[in-house]
């Protein structure tokens, strides 16, 4: 062989080192002290790579023995990676040639659970010596310079790890050991019982601060807590979420600004980089040096954060109909100072127990201050504008559904329904109640002659997807059958058959979207589910100028609003109350309640008179009619028509748009920003906790004889 001596390698060693002392001085320190025995040499044979040495005084040069070069690394890593993707923490025991090191390193990295989470690579070496020879050989200056790789060197390789474990309990621990050098464990020592020993002494941590924290809230009472909101003081919040949710990420720290804004202290816990997760010692010390008298949680619970205290209120933001929510298991869980705030009540009440007392309606909170600076922007200017993603047709979504599931009954059962609701949306009506539609579903089976145990995937499907598709393209073309300047944004509008030419593409959500609904003269909000929605009220927030789609439940609500106030004037306490003492209005209103969503608000599964006194007390924010019962009749449009007419009468007159846009947003401000929604639920919380300090009355004497 041809062998060239390794110190001709020598800069690409110092471009390693340096990568390297700019993480781990320490480790770059200990590199450089330590010198190779003899001289070292490398040549490649037959594309493979060979390390030699010549002892001191030596003329011979003897090849160094290699167990991993690198077709072995790749056939390793291809063998550990069977979805040829890195899902989890993994150790490497021995360095050889770094071919195992280099490839798991390039491997690519997806974690379904947590998107953008990079898993650490625990890299083990018993020799400083031989890790000297290898920074010769790769240009491993991203490896080196990456904090996900966890470099541990020397004799006592194992010990590190262990101590790495219970030093830095945010960083994941790993659950795979690939060995290269078997003589790296110790003798009976395996990652398993490393594991085992690292898990007690966190173990025996936790519990320790879990005591710690246990002793400071001795004095804390449920009244104190209600008196220091009630007196305004104020609070110590602290909020617990995940980079690996971009959207609750962010919503936390809106969360969190709210309460800054008004005056508390807070503090966020949160993974500090893509290669951490969060660790029950993370929180607790945290806590403990923190000490908060309220913990905010987005779409988690209290219970589901091993050793998180019970002893301040911890309030969940529901914002998303996730299963770990949803289930009876989830209800059971929530202690006598755990509260939620969200969407999803009557369900979480009704059928996972989740007590009633303790979940206060609210929509997703918009963040004000993100939209305040919008700009008029010429080159957006449009006479109307409609921001969604959901730009694919009916038919599309129609064939991928048959294409995906390719069973004989989709194909006959989907394209008969989708006929049935494109004849209604022809005549310019529309849909937007689930039990129209569902009759719709069972009237396309009984036409095909098929049944199924189960229709609700296939509601899901028609409602969700396919009534969403025909209701939102329904108005945006009779604007483009109208000649309007209309600009649509969002992903796939390009492919549109019959909008395609009003794309504009994906609007940055961060930069550009405040000023889209800035320099449009006419946002359009439209969605069968109701207006009242997180994207129309940032839209308000920016300035932004909405026409809103009448839907069915905006003749509802109104009707609840006044349905309460019978309640409320009558003292009604429950359903069975209710339907004692019905007087002619309330009946009435019920009859037309029933004949508009085809259920009679008493033949509900759930207590319809809690869930109005829910609703009430949440502000009557779920429909567009209530919010803004002053300017709905000037913004709500129920037919072609009534669209076009709008439209033509607000492009002539600006000034109106301008005092309808301010009315509506100052709503906003007061009722669906963080600040808002916090300042109510800190009321509700407040009147919980007092209530459950009074303590209850002793029985009489007499009462106790009985």
């Amino acid at each position: 062989m041809q062998w060239t001596p390794i110190e001709a390698l020598r800069q690409r060693f110092d471009a390693n080192l340096a990568c390297l002392a700019r993480r781990d001085s320490g480790l770059s320190r200990r590199i450089e002290a330590t010198r190779l025995t003899g001289e070292h040499f490398v040549a490649v044979c037959d594309d493979v790579l060979h390390l030699a040495r010549r002892e001191p005084g030596a003329e011979v040069i003897v090849p160094l023995p290699g167990t991993v070069p690198a077709s072995a690394a790749q056939r390793i890593v291809a063998q550990l990676c069977q979805s040829k993707a890195i899902e989890g923490p993994i150790v490497v025991s021995g360095l050889d040639q770094g071919w195992l090191w280099d490839a798991i390193y390039r491997t690519d990295v997806q974690v379904q659970t947590a998107p953008g989470h990079t898993p650490p690579l625990y890299l083990l070496t018993a020799s400083l010596e031989r890790l000297r020879l290898v920074l010769h050989l790769h240009d491993w200056r991203q490896l080196l310079a990456d904090p996900r790789c966890r470099i541990l060197a020397g004799d006592d390789a194992v010990g590190q790890l262990q101590r790495h474990l219970l030093d830095h309990p945010q960083i994941s621990w790993p659950k795979i050991n690939v060995t290269v050098d078997p003589t790296l464990w110790p003798v009976g020592q395996t990652l398993d019982s490393l594991l085992t020993a690292a898990g007690r002494a966190v173990e025996s941590a936790a519990a320790e601060l879990k005591r710690r924290i246990e002793t400071s809230y001795d004095a804390v009472t449920p009244a104190a807590f209600a008196e220091r909101i009630r007196c305004g003081q104020p609070l110590r919040v602290m909020g617990i979420t995940s980079r690996f949710t971009t959207f609750l990420q962010h919503s936390m720290r809106d969360w969190l600004a709210a309460f800054a804004a008004a005056g508390h202290e807070t503090r966020l816990v949160i993974e500090q980089a893509d290669h951490e997760k969060l660790h029950p010692l993370v929180y607790l010390r945290q806590i403990v040096e923190f000490r908060p008298d309220l913990l905010l949680l987005i779409d988690h619970y209290r219970a589901e954060f091993p050793h998180l205290p019970t002893h301040m209120p911890a309030v969940m933001w529901v914002q998303d109909r996730l299963p770990n929510i949803f289930n009876a298991a989830a209800g059971e869980a929530q202690g006598a100072m755990d509260y939620v705030i969200g969407y999803g009540r009557r369900d979480a009440v009704t059928d996972f127990g989740y007590p009633p007392a303790r979940y206060m309606e609210a929509p997703v909170g918009v963040n004000e201050r993100r939209f305040a600076e919008a700009a008029v922007r010429p080159e957006l200017a449009c006479d109307v504008s409609f921001v969604s993603h959901a730009s694919e047709t009916p038919e599309s979504i129609i064939r991928a559904e048959i294409d995906r599931h390719a069973t004989p009954l989709l194909k006959k059962l989907l394209p008969r329904g989708s006929d049935r609701r494109a004849a209604i949306y022809r005549r310019d009506e529309s849909i937007t109640q689930e039990h129209a539609l569902l009759r719709l579903v069972e009237q396309s089976m009984t036409a095909v002659g098929v049944s199924l145990e189960d229709v609700r995937p296939l509601l899901d499907l028609v409602s969700n997807r396919l009534n969403n598709a025909f209701f939102r393209h329904q108005s945006l073309q009779w604007l483009a059958d109208a000649g309007v300047k209309l600009h649509l944004w969002g992903r796939g509008w390009e492919k549109h058959p019959k909008l395609g030419r009003f794309a504009r593409g994906v609007a940055d959500n961060q930069r550009q979207l405040a000023d889209i609904y800035r320099s449009s003269a006419i946002n359009l909000q439209v969605t069968p589910f109701g207006s009242a929605h997180q994207r129309l009220f940032e839209g308000l927030c920016a300035g932004g100028f909405f026409l809103l789609r009448h839907v069915t439940g905006d003749d509802v609500e109104p009707m609840y609003v006044e349905l309460y106030d019978i309640l409320r004037r009558k003292h009604i306490r429950d359903d069975d109350d209710l339907r004692a003492r019905t007087d002619e209005r309330a009946g009435a209103l019920m009859h037309h309640i029933e004949g508009l969503t085809g259920q009679h608000p008493l033949h509900m599964r759930h207590d319809f008179v809690d869930a109005l006194r829910a609703t009430a007390a949440g502000g009557f924010l779920r429909a567009s009619s209530t919010l803004w019962p002053r300017q709905f009749g000037q913004v709500a449009f129920a037919s072609r028509d009534q669209l076009l007419s709008k439209v033509r009468h607000f492009l002539s007159h600006p000034q109106e748009r301008a005092a309808v846009v301010e009315a509506m947003r100052r709503v906003v401000l007061q009722q669906v920003t963080y600040r808002g929604i916090s300042e109510r639920m800190l009321s509700f919380v407040a009147s919980d906790l007092a209530r459950a300090a009074v303590p209850a009355p002793k029985p009489s004497v007499v009462e106790i004889a009985a």
